[in-house]
This record gives structure tokens, sequence and C-alpha cells, in this order.
């Protein structure tokens, strides 16, 4: 039997794992929703910004500017109308959980211009399917590098704010916040 900090550190160096099983349904789900269809690519260091006239940020976070800002950014690809999936977590969980939950990454995975879409349906943190009350909306999202990682907004009463994070790790969600996917 090793101690906690002995714990802590074989965990993170890969030495040993968590293994969780759920009991119980750990998604609720609310339904769908639309994003607008795009007539031309979508570049994201063109529209996360502080001054943006369709979207009141109140602030835009370091990690999310490395890792989708950083020199040309994410640019997504013109893309239709797509539907998306929403639930809220009914309690703490990883987001390993939350994806597997979804049917994987590829089926939990959306992009930055349908994020933003949403944002901007809600720029001033009107009434919508983004949580408005200080909760998080998480998103799994490609950064630069292709790799899949959270995207959350929050609504701080001035404004969104926009943070990215890898998962993997021993981060957790909170219960009662909101995740976004794939509808199909």
């Amino acid at each position: 039997m090793i101690g906690g900090e002995e714990m802590i550190d074989a965990l993170i160096t890969g030495r040993a794992k968590i293994e969780v099983k759920l009991t119980k349904v750990i998604l609720s789900s609310l339904g769908t929703t639309n994003t607008s269809a795009t007539d031309e690519k979508f570049i994201a260091k063109e529209k996360f910004v502080m001054n943006s006239k369709e979207v009141r940020f109140h602030g835009i976070w370091e990690n999310f500017n490395e890792w989708y800002l950083t020199g040309d950014g994410v640019v997504d690809e013109v893309m239709g109308a797509q539907s998306i999936c929403f639930a809220d977590l009914t309690q703490d969980c990883a987001d390993s959980l939350i994806i597997k939950e979804f049917g994987g990454e590829k089926k939990s995975e959306t992009t930055l211009a349908e994020l933003y879409d949403l944002l901007k349906k809600q720029g001033n943190g009107e009434d919508g399917v983004l949580l408005t009350n200080g909760r998080a909306n998480i998103f799994y999202i490609k950064n630069i590098f292709g790799v899949l990682c959270v995207v959350d907004v929050y609504w701080c009463s001035v404004g969104w704010s926009v943070h990215s994070d890898s998962f993997g790790g021993i981060s957790i969600r909170e219960n009662d916040a909101r995740v976004f996917s794939r509808k199909s």
C-alpha cells in the first residue's frame, strides 16, 4: 500500500491508473440545437477577440490562446448547418467518461465554428442552449496540433469567459455543467 503523495506521483507519471465504474447515468439528455451553415472558412483568431462586435467576451484565457489562436490558429472549413446534442452532467466526472457516454471521441468532437455560432446567438448572455448561470458549457474541440481538448465557456455576468484544458489527467467536470457533442 502506498501513501498519498506516492499515489499522486504514480498517477501523474502513468505508473498507476484509476478505474472508475459507473453505476448510474452521468448525462441527462436535454435535446439538440442547430448551428448555422457557413459560406466561408471560419478563422478562429478573427472571431475570438476581446473587442468582438458579435460576442461580449470577459476573458479569453492563456491555454485557449496558445492551443487555438497561435500562428494561423484553428481554421474550420465551410460546413452546412449542424445538429448538436446537449446534456447536463448529473454528477461530477472525468472527461473520459463523458466522451464514452457520448459514444467516443468522434461523436463528442465539435468545432470552434459551431461553438462560436452558439456564442453569437447568446452574445450578451441571453437565454438559450448555453448556460448563463456561471456553470460550464463544455465542448471537445481539436486544437492547432490536432489534439482533442476541452473548451469550456462560462457566462460571467459581464461576458463570456473561454478556457481550454487537456483531458486524460485527473480533471473532473462538475455536476450541472452542460456538455455538447455531435448528433450522429
